[in-house]
C-alpha cells in the first residue's frame, strides 16, 4: 500500500478481522481501513482501478476463495487489474524443500488455516485458482524459492 500511495494512488485497506485492521492502522495511519467481508464488500461495482490480494486466499475454504475473486472482478474498473500474492504448488527440489519450511510456519497459524492451506496447494495453488476463476495472468514473479508467486492478473 505504501508504494502505491507514494505514487499518488488512493489506497484503502479491507479485512474482516478488526484486530488486524487496528494493527494495520498503527502502521499506516494515513490509509483508511474498512472492516468487511471481502466476498461481499460495501463498494460499488467498478470502483477500483487495482486490487491487491496478499496471502488472503490460501487460508480460506475453496468456495470462499472463488467468491472473493468474483467480488474482486466486480469491483474492478474497466481495464483494471488485480495483484495477487500467495502460495504455489512446489514443482522442483528447491521449491519442495522451501515448502517444507513454509508448512511448519503455516501449521502454527492454526488447524483450520493449515487445512485450508493444504487444500489450496493440493488444488494447484495460485496458478490453478486464477485460471479456474476466469483470471488471466499478465505477469508473474516467483518468490521465496518458488513457494509463492506475485501475479498481475485481469479478468479473462
Amino acid at each position: 500500500s505504501e508504494l502505491l500511495r507514494r505514487q499518488g494512488n488512493p489506497v484503502l485497506g479491507l479485512d474482516i478481522n478488526l484486530e488486524m485492521l487496528k494493527y494495520a492502522a498503527t502502521r499506516r495511519p494515513e490509509v483508511p481501513f474498512f472492516c468487511a467481508d471481502a466476498a461481499r464488500t460495501p463498494f460499488r461495482p467498478g470502483a477500483f482501478r487495482g486490487i491487491v490480494i496478499s496471502f488472503a486466499l490460501h487460508e480460506k475454504e475453496a468456495a470462499f476463495r472463488s467468491r472473493l475473486l468474483k467480488e474482486a472482478k466486480v469491483l474492478l474498473a474497466p481495464r483494471g487489474a488485480i495483484v495477487l500474492v500467495d502460495f504455489e504448488r512446489p514443482w522442483d527440489s528447491a521449491s519442495k524443500m522451501a515448502y517444507l519450511y513454509v508448512s511448519v510456519i503455516e501449521r502454527l497459524a492454526g488447524r483450520r488455516h493449515f487445512r485450508n492451506g493444504c487444500d489450496f496447494i493440493q488444488r494447484g495453488g495460485l496458478r490453478t485458482l486464477l485460471r479456474e476463476n476466469g483470471l488471466r495472468e499478465l505477469e508473474r514473479r516467483n518468490v521465496a524459492a518458488g513457494t509463492c508467486a506475485l501475479v498481475l492478473a485481469v479478468p479473462a
